[in-house]
């Protein structure tokens, strides 16, 4: 369960992404210390501006799906070599 919590943490919106980079950019973070400021801040963007920050985390969000799909997969996969007869059992053999 706590993996999924985490899951959801780590995906990112476009907002997200902004505000981590405009926060990077600056030496003082003060300036984008207000989300609120960092959200009317992303509005007034360029379309252009908007749609690099919304593939850029389209392909983040892509690839945490890929790696967490692939660790369910190893997983699974542990699960059965550790417990052989487990798997006999789900298909109704014994």
């Amino acid at each position: 369960m706590w993996r999924q919590s985490v899951r959801q943490l780590a995906f990112m919106s476009p907002l997200d992404l902004y505000a981590l980079s405009q926060r990077s950019s600056f030496s003082s973070y003060t300036q984008y210390d207000d989300a609120c400021a960092l959200a009317r801040s992303y509005q007034r963007c360029s379309p252009a501006e908007k749609l690099k920050y919304e593939e850029r985390v389209e392909a983040i969000n892509d690839e945490m799906e890929r790696t967490c799909q692939a660790e369910a997969q190893l997983l699974m996969r542990e699960n059965d070599e550790q417990h052989p007869c487990t798997k006999n059992l789900a298909f109704g053999r014994e």
